[in-house]
């Protein structure tokens, strides 16, 4: 139960990025996010379906590089709740599901 409390809190952290709304030009350093925040979103409604450890690992990459791009674009705040957030999906344990 802790592991699935753990991955249902770091989804719940990346959503709130998916709910940035578009701009027309990407702010500087953000190439690349909406397309990885679409990819993030799919990945997490297919491991809803059908939750499966390969699932796991595979939203946990995206979720990883999904942070990476966010971490260099200039149009968020990098405060110690984004620190958190590649904490925890770094240390997400998939082995569980």
């Amino acid at each position: 139960m802790k592991k699935l409390k753990q991955f249902l809190f770091a989804v719940c952290a990346m959503s709130l990025m998916a709910g940035c709304s578009k701009n027309e030009v990407d702010p500087p350093g953000c190439d690349g996010l909406e397309e990885e925040t679409y990819l993030f979103a799919q990945q997490v409604n297919d491991f809803s379906v059908n939750p499966s450890t390969g699932g796991c690992y595979t939203i946990k990459a995206t979720a990883i590089r999904l942070l990476e791009i966010a971490n260099k674009c200039s149009q968020y705040v990098h405060n110690n709740e984004f620190k958190q957030a590649f904490i925890v999906w770094e240390e997400l344990d998939c082995s569980g599901f």
